[in-house]
């Protein structure tokens, strides 16, 4: 999807956000938001938000040599969701309809982003989601492709996160003859999950484990290594968690064998999908129209 003049608000937010984090002498984070507004007066408006964000914090790196400002946060959100899992899986085991739950707590996961959110509750996000309505056409089309596919590539989102996802590709192992793939960021771009995340998370003991060759998989994937767009085409089905993603891959490419799945974080997203704030999202490519 292109830029929105809406999305600009929230990526001087997020630099102020991360300012905050990086720098503690105010002349600093002044120097770093001055920095941001004058990239962002540079950046034209086809650029999708998630081929934005690696200028902004480029900018930061440049300002504080900090390329990872987020690491002690994902860090802890991901200690946090190992805490959780015993409780997760439980909920699976009490579960009428195990796949179908795993789905909805991989979406709730879509709650733990230090970049579009501040503040999140996530139990509170885990208690909606599960009782939340999923239109039938739209699940059992998923579940569906779910069952007639082979090799199946999952793009993660954020750290933390990656132990919901965890819950949904044990799952999937269960079906006969699946090939799972778990694409990682190659580099730092908020808190998204990178190689260290995913082996905290052991996804390595369900799917290989990649990275996209990139730190956001940008417009129709450009920026990403040619190994992983080879996994990308070759994949019989895609399940892309996140907001981040959807906006990166979204009609820029075929992605007829895309399942995107997230909650809605902002008033431009929840336009185009026709679900409000906090809602989820759970949907394939050739039923959502992104200009």
């Amino acid at each position: 999807m292109k830029r929105y003049i809406e999305c600009v608000p929230c990526f001087i937010d997020q630099a102020v956000r991360c300012a905050s984090i990086v720098a503690e002498e105010e002349d600093i984070r002044t120097e770093i938001l001055r920095g941001v507004l004058y990239r962002l007066s540079e950046v034209g408006i086809e650029r999708s938000p998630p081929e934005v964000a690696p200028l902004i914090y480029r900018v930061i790196e440049d300002l504080t040599g900090c390329n990872d400002p987020y690491l002690e946060l994902k860090r802890r959100s991901n200690q946090i969701a190992r805490e959780m899992y015993p409780r997760l899986k439980a909920l699976l085991e009490n579960s009428d309809n195990r796949l179908e739950t795993a789905i909805r707590l991989a979406i709730a996961g879509n709650i733990i982003d230090f970049g579009a959110l501040s503040r999140f509750d996530i139990d509170e996000t885990i208690e909606r989601v599960l009782h939340s309505s999923l239109p039938d056409t739209d699940l059992n089309f998923f579940l569906e492709c779910i069952e007639s596919s082979n090799k199946v590539l999952y793009l993660a989102d954020n750290a933390g996160e990656v132990f919901f996802d965890r819950l949904l590709l044990e799952e999937l192992s269960k079906f006969d003859g699946i090939d799972l793939t778990f694409a990682v960021k190659e580099r730092p771009i908020l808190n998204d999950a990178m190689l260290e995340d995913a082996e905290f998370a052991e996804i390595d003991r369900v799917a290989k484990v990649i990275t996209t060759g990139a730190g956001s998989p940008g417009e129709g994937l450009k920026y990403c290594s040619r190994a992983f767009i080879n996994e990308f085409i070759s994949a019989d089905l895609v399940i892309s968690k996140g907001q981040g993603n959807f906006e990166s891959i979204s009609g820029k490419i075929s992605d007829d064998h895309v399942f995107y799945l997230f909650i809605v974080k902002c008033p431009v997203i929840s336009g185009i999908t026709g679900k409000e704030v906090g809602e989820i999202v759970l949907k394939n490519g050739r039923g959502v129209i992104c200009d």
